[in-house]
């Protein structure tokens, strides 16, 4: 199968200008992203957790308007969008086109599924 990693990361990151993308699910790609930040490697699990909850909170306990109408759709929309920029970009740092970079992450919770 013949990609070209620099096609198959533009794909993904040059049409985002042009992405019509709900506020409430642009808020939920940010707390997304939060969440991972939450899980830093060097940090004891307790603080970790403490992060991690409260990068989630929006979801649990909304505080505004925007947050409270945030629905699944806008979260799944979300974590799809950010997945797909995310190995996009692994696929042109690595120079391997998307297909691998997606066959590595099913290896990947192959080993974690056991």
């Amino acid at each position: 199968m013949d990609h070209d990693p620099d096609h198959a990361a533009g794909a993904i990151t040059d049409h985002s200008s042009s992405l019509l993308v709900p506020e409430q699910a642009i808020r939920a790609m940010h707390v997304q992203l939060d969440a991972v930040l939450a899980q830093h490697a060097t940090s004891d699990p307790v603080t970790n957790e403490f992060a991690f909850q409260l990068a989630l909170e929006p979801f649990g306990a909304p505080d505004t308007e925007l947050d409270e109408s945030i629905e699944d759709s806008h979260i799944l929309g979300a974590a799809l969008l950010n997945q797909s920029w995310l190995a996009g970009q692994l696929a042109q740092a690595t120079g391997t086109d998307l297909a691998t970079v997606i066959s590595n992450l099913r290896d990947y919770i192959g080993r974690i599924e056991r």
